[in-house]
């Protein structure tokens, strides 16, 4: 797996841990799943094909094209077993819909918090599910968009080879691939992950530990630190020290992780608001802008036009305290978020984010007022130091 060529070498071990962990996720306190993405021709499907199906074995369901969440739920049941999902691909609305219910299941089964999911039936008798399963998705793209998907779903990226010799390099891979991962092996493989159990749990403790010191988060702690725990105990057949799981965390850079962390639902809210699209009358007429642009255009020039626009939709920009108020309940803003997650909980999620200001009551336009969040221009905009690098 190592020698495929991932965008970080740490990738492969994400892989690894993965496949290990699989065989026994019904037996794990955290279950991680994994995104294998890629551009086209990069080894995705290979991979999926001639590595991860034969690790994972028959243990496993294999959904692909048009499978949906009710289709995996109903098919699991109560059994604790990993979903293999090659070509998870989300290129229209009705597909990304699909693929959003898909996630929902990686949600419910992420902890192992003894919960169930209850259906109502025309008989009047309720249908029940537990979801204790791991998945692994492939694709070119990802489908996770949601702040509390990527927490539980690592992203694992291929880059082309365009190593002269790639060819050849992947001909004796192949043969090597064919050589070792025969029916015995791949049996050997999950019965070394069932009877190494207990030192899996024990180094995913310590590597949930470090990784919790290092990046600050209990959440990618235990993403990462199972997925490490599955890698280190594979490889080297005995549980991890405490000074040896904090070398291995210590020469990782978790890029993708610190981002995942930075990037929190409020900040997503945020970044989704300021992205929607409103009309304003402009010098050519009529036309559509993002509130971003317009909050900007406003501050740089004070367009009356701009101004009144923003403050008809909930939203003033306040030139003198540097801060741009947005309504705690503005219908007009609402509408906007219609098809977002934060249609109805953004007045929430703006107050939280750091440095942003709560007003009780605020007038925005004649019969428009209510409590406002007023976030920084250094929030939206950028300070000149920034703007300047």
């Amino acid at each position: 797996i190592a020698e495929f060529t991932w965008d970080d070498v740490t990738f492969a071990k994400y892989l690894v841990g993965w496949i290990a962990l699989s065989s026994i996720c019904g037996a794990l306190p955290w279950r991680p799943s994994i995104w294998l993405t890629g551009p086209s021709g990069s080894g995705k499907s290979w991979i999926t094909t001639n590595v991860v199906t034969r690790l994972v074995g028959p243990l496993a369901i294999y959904p692909i094209g048009e499978t949906t969440a009710a289709g995996i739920r109903q098919t699991i049941k109560h059994d604790a077993i990993p979903v293999v999902f090659d070509e998870a691909e989300a290129e229209d609305q009705n597909q990304i819909q699909r693929i959003q219910t898909i996630l929902s299941l990686v949600r419910q089964s992420s902890s192992d918090t003894g919960g169930k999911i209850y259906k109502g039936t025309a008989g009047g008798k309720a249908n029940d599910w537990s979801i204790r399963s791991m998945f692994y998705f492939s694709s070119i793209g990802t489908g996770t968009h949601k702040h509390a998907d990527e927490n539980r779903v690592s992203i694992v990226k291929l880059v082309k080879d365009r190593r002269h010799d790639k060819d050849a390099r992947f001909e004796q891979l192949d043969k090597r691939t064919e050589k070792l991962l025969t029916k015995r092996y791949c049996s050997r493989w999950r019965s070394r992950a069932f009877h190494n159990l207990d030192k899996i749990l024990e180094s995913a403790a310590l590597f949930s530990r470090a990784i919790s010191i290092k990046l600050g988060s209990k959440r990618a702690g235990d993403q990462v630190g199972f997925l490490l725990a599955g890698w280190w105990v594979m490889e080297n057949d005995k549980s991890v020290t405490e000074e040896e799981a904090k070398q291995v965390v210590d020469v990782e850079k978790f890029t993708d992780e610190q981002v995942t962390i930075e990037n929190n639902d409020e900040q997503d809210c945020l970044a989704t608001l300021l992205q929607q699209h409103i009309r304003v009358r402009t010098s050519s007429g009529m036309e559509e802008r993002s509130i971003g642009e317009l909050i900007v255009e406003a501050v740089e020039s004070y367009e009356i036009d701009t101004t009144q626009a923003l403050l008809r939709h909930g939203i003033k920009v306040d030139i003198l305290e540097k801060t741009v108020y947005f309504c705690g309940r503005s219908r007009p803003m609402m509408k906007l978020l219609r098809d977002t997650p934060w249609a109805l909980n953004y007045h929430l999620m703006l107050p939280r984010l750091e440095g942003v200001k709560k007003i009780p009551r605020m007038r925005f336009s004649p019969g428009f007022h209510g409590s406002a969040a007023g976030v920084p221009f250094s929030m939206i905009i950028g300070d000149e130091n920034e703007t300047e690098k």
